[in-house]
C-alpha cells in the first residue's frame, strides 16, 4: 500500500519536475525480478508490469488523465483496507 501512497504523492506534486524522474524511479523499482523455474509466470508478471508502468507514464503526463489515475488509486488504496479490516 505504500506504493500506492507514494505514486499518488507524486502525481498530486507533478508541477515539480523532479516528481517525474522520482515517479519514474518509483515504478522501475517495481519491476518483477526474474525466477529460476518460473520463466513463464515471470514472463506474464513483466508483461503486466510493462503494460502498467507505460500506462501510468502516459497517465501522468496528462494533467486529466493524472487526476483521474489518482482518484482510481484512492479507490484501490480505499477498497483494499476495507478489505483487510473485514478480515481483521
Amino acid at each position: 500500500m505504500n506504493f500506492f501512497y507514494n505514486l499518488i504523492e507524486l502525481m498530486r506534486q507533478m508541477d515539480e519536475k523532479i516528481n517525474l524522474a522520482r515517479f519514474v524511479y518509483l515504478l522501475s523499482r517495481m519491476e518483477p525480478e526474474e525466477r529460476k523455474g518460473e520463466e513463464e509466470k515471470t514472463e506474464k508478471m513483466q508483461q503486466a508490469y510493462r503494460q502498467f508502468s507505460e500506462a501510468m507514464y502516459r497517465w501522468i503526463r496528462n494533467k486529466q488523465e493524472r487526476k483521474e489515475a489518482i482518484t482510481a488509486a484512492y479507490l484501490y488504496v480505499y477498497n483494499e483496507r476495507t478489505e483487510e479490516e473485514e478480515e481483521a
